[in-house]
């Protein structure tokens, strides 16, 4: 199974072009916002699908990095098992 997540900017993308039924019809468990407080999922995939910008590449980077202290939700390791990027929009050089 898989966990689509997506910014502000890309919802209305996404939710223009598939309806959200459709998107958990085809195998997705949850779809969440990137910008806001999450539960790990580390077994499962996650489809990020955000805009090229620093705030979205620092929420994917902040998914990976394994937490300094214990968090309140358990996690010690990536919110995820595996990572799938799509960008709406380029991304700089410096950011890559």
């Amino acid at each position: 199974q898989k966990i689509v997540l997506l910014d502000g900017a890309t919802v209305k993308v996404v939710d223009a072009a598939v309806s959200m039924p459709e998107i958990l019809d085809e195998g997705v468990f949850l779809i969440e916002n990137v910008s806001i407080g999450r539960q790990p999922y580390p077994t499962m995939a996650a489809i990020y699908i955000v805009r090229g910008d620093e705030e979205a590449i620092s929420a994917i980077i902040k998914d990976f990095t394994p937490p300094t202290q214990k968090l309140a939700s358990g996690r010690t390791g990536p919110m995820y098992a595996e990572a799938h990027l799509f960008f709406s929009t380029a991304i700089s050089s410096s950011l890559m």
